[in-house]
């Protein structure tokens, strides 16, 4: 299992640390995939930051395919929304790219 977790900091660039609860590896900081954002990661709305953030994330998680495809409803439905803080479980992911690849399939 994996936790993406973020908590937004006045003194600096926000940065996101990759969780794995039961210890089977040592946390580590998520990387930056620059495409909208040479600065930082953000979240808390719509902007550069949060679209890599989700970029970023989706990567990890699933692979730069399957992000490219999806990391800007990923970006609209669960960093844009965030607050102060950021919490994401890989459940949370797997269940809502059901959903996503669903919706890709209808289009097709």
């Amino acid at each position: 299992m994996k936790i993406y977790k973020g908590q937004k900091s006045s003194m600096g660039p926000n940065s996101v640390a990759v969780v794995f609860p039961d210890h089977s590896r040592p946390n580590y900081l998520l990387p930056h995939i620059v495409r909208h954002s040479p600065d930082s990661f953000n979240w808390g709305y719509g902007g550069s930051g949060p679209a890599d953030l989700a970029l970023s994330i989706l990567t990890d998680f699933a692979g730069r395919d399957f992000a490219e495809l999806h990391y800007q409803k990923f970006k609209n439905d669960f960093i844009a929304p965030a607050g102060i803080e950021l919490m994401i479980t890989d459940s949370m992911i797997e269940e809502w790219s059901h959903g996503a690849i669903k919706e890709v399939l209808k289009k097709d």
